[in-house]
């Protein structure tokens, strides 16, 4: 779980919906949101290219990065 108790509601719900459902869904992110979620994508994609992220760990490295992207703004 990050910091963020409204970004973890939404992963829950999408997680929760692709099990059960294939339609697609769209969400509309305001700019900082998409530069967060940039970032924490570079992250996370750091953490594969080094190998740290093996399987079944996918979503403790996501929410590292997000929490990783998220503390980087606030040291801005």
């Amino acid at each position: 779980m990050s910091e963020n108790t409204d970004l973890d509601e939404i992963i829950s719900i999408i997680s929760t919906r692709n099990k059960h459902n294939t339609e697609q869904y769209y969400i509309d992110l305001q700019s900082n949101e998409k530069a967060i979620l940039s970032c924490a994508a570079n992250i996370y994609a750091a953490y594969i290219n080094s190998g740290k992220v093996i399987s079944g760990l996918e979503e403790e490295f996501i929410y590292k990065s997000i929490d990783a992207a998220i503390k980087m703004v606030f040291r801005i």
